[in-house]
């Protein structure tokens, strides 16, 4: 809050007083009362960027990257795995059955439409296999349901380092390669020579296991570690350096050493965990980012877990607890289970996309927007942008929503598409209470002035909120800009606007154009006032 200003006295004329703001950085704060808030946060916002270096900006558009073929047309999907040519393949998330035919496991090279894969590639995140020989590109790899036609029979396990067969891989939820092995966490493992569907599955909520060194189709029967409790289960593994992350349910470990002689497992954390097979993600940085169903969204780094969502955690839907784990329901976390994390190497943001408060049904998305943060300044915005997945795409950050893809930042266009339609963008951000350090004072407040740039002309809308009531407009005020930004220059217009009137406490809600597509950014503005004379 700023410092107490003198009052003036009774009969004399305050002198004209400036609240210049020009530092957004504080983000989204929706714990705080708004009175509480600091200077530079904010108690709602969306559609809108934070630049670090000060300056509300209208969000980038979601663009359609591409669309899936026939045979997955309506399913969510989940990344399986990225090859060095940057090819993509997913994992359907729905199904009942799914082998190396590639039935479920589509393709794309990013020009083309989404299609089935041919037989010759294993269905990765389900299945390490061989057929790619890419396990070992740190990579992490996600599944999202079992195979019951794979890994069965005699001669799964092999047990010689010396002559291996190869082509065996577990059935498993999650795997990664570290450290020259492949990794995998959460297996469904069958007796001894019954192969197909009637097989007697034995799930492994908490086993983790690794392959020979150097070759993901080969196994030992004994290379393996139950971790924890069998009702907290591993959702996923990711290489972290010198050690194996495992995150699991409700709690997070590490695996260190480099051999099953050396391997010794650490118990990072019992408080926090990933809250189902979509929302861990890896940055560059080697920052390991999860969301917890309790405690929101966490990072993992050096050893240490922190928690980032304090904020914020108003936002989230009520917590309830999961469903029963089983054959069927495996991936059932609750609401929460549907949370996406990921982690964009363009604006170096995380991406948190929330499902609604309301609705739990997983066979259709249920995801309402996306939340973001910063990890240079703490700060989080919010967006209506809907996504069941993110992945990284020659470096760009795209999500999956219903049949398609869609890149997530497009900052050159003036419209979502990734929808099947152009829709419009509404963004804005609302301010804190300003009371000039004396809350119960009355104020004159004069004309308010606004630095602004927009592409092209457009009205922007300024809601005046006073004394304490957030929800009944006090004023509205309309800027429209006359001198848009083009491709040769970049430049500020300054509008001074109405006099807002008396009032103890003033705040503002700042909305962009909502006919017009229009980029927009607000670098600050400067409400003006004067204390008035104080009467007993």
């Amino acid at each position: 809050m700023p410092p107490v200003r003198p009052l003036p006295s009774p009969g004399v004329s305050s002198p004209l007083s400036l609240e210049n703001v020009i530092d957004f950085n504080g983000g989204l704060n929706t714990t705080a009362n708004r009175f509480d808030l600091k200077p530079n946060e904010t108690p709602d916002c969306n559609n809108v960027d934070i630049d670090r270096r000060g300056g509300i900006i209208r969000r980038a558009a979601a663009t359609t990257s591409n669309d899936a073929s026939t045979t997955i047309v309506g399913k969510p999907f989940i990344l399986g795995l990225g090859t060095s040519s940057e090819t993509l393949y997913f994992a359907n998330r729905y199904f009942t059955s799914l082998t190396h035919t590639g039935s479920s496991i589509a393709l794309n090279l990013e020009s083309s439409t989404w299609a089935s894969v041919g037989t010759v590639i294993y269905a990765f995140g389900l299945r390490l296999g061989t057929a790619a020989a890419s396990y070992n590109q740190n990579v992490s790899y996600r599944s999202t349901g079992f195979s019951l036609n794979t890994w069965t029979g005699v001669g799964r396990f092999q047990d010689s380092f010396a002559a291996p067969s190869g082509a065996h891989s577990p059935d498993a939820r999650t795997a990664c390669s570290h450290l020259g092995y492949a990794f995998c966490g959460y297996t469904v493992e069958y007796a001894s020579g019954i192969v197909g569907s009637t097989a007697v599955a034995t799930i492994n909520y908490n086993r983790i296991r690794w392959s020979h060194p150097g070759d993901g189709g080969s196994w030992r029967t004994d290379d393996y570690i139950d971790i924890g409790h069998s009702n907290d289960p591993i959702v996923s593994v990711i290489s972290a350096g010198d050690h194996l992350l495992i995150l699991k349910n409700s709690s997070t470990w590490a695996l260190y050493g480099y051999d099953a002689d050396t391997f010794n497992l650490v118990n990072i954390s019992n408080l926090v965990g990933s809250s189902g097979p979509y929302a861990t993600c890896r940055a560059p940085t080697g920052a390991v980012y999860f969301f917890d169903a309790g405690k929101g969204l966490c990072v993992y780094q050096s050893g240490q877990v922190r928690l980032l969502s304090e904020k914020i955690t108003s936002l989230f839907p009520a917590y309830t607890p999961p469903v029963a784990t089983g054959y069927e329901s495996a991936f059932s976390y609750g609401q929460y289970d549907t949370v996406a994390v990921g982690y964009s190497t363009e604006t170096e943001r995380v991406w948190v996309s929330i499902p609604d408060a309301t609705s739990r049904a997983l066979s259709v998305p249920t995801n309402a927007s996306s939340l973001v943060y910063d990890p240079a300044t703490g700060a989080w915005t919010k967006n209506d942008i809907k996504s069941r997945a993110y992945f990284l795409w020659r470096g760009k950050l795209h999500g999956v929503w219903l049949d398609k893809t869609f890149y997530a930042e497009d900052k050159t266009a003036t419209r979502d598409t990734y929808l099947g339609t152009n829709d419009h963008i509404d963004g804005y951000w609302v301010s804190r209470w300003y009371v000039a350090g004396q809350p119960v004072v009355d104020k004159r407040w004069t004309k308010p002035e606004f630095v602004l740039t927009a592409n092209q002309v457009g009205t922007f809308t300024v809601t005046v909120y006073k004394d304490y009531d957030p929800i009944t407009t006090a004023k509205t005020i309309s800027i429209a800009t006359t001198n848009p930004l083009s491709s040769t220059t970049d430049y500020d217009e300054v509008f001074r606007t109405q006099v807002i009137g008396t009032a103890k406490a003033v705040a503002i809600k700042f909305a962009g154009p909502t006919v017009e597509h229009v980029l927009w950014r607000l670098d600050g503005f400067t409400l003006k006032y004067k204390v008035k004379a104080v009467r007993s």
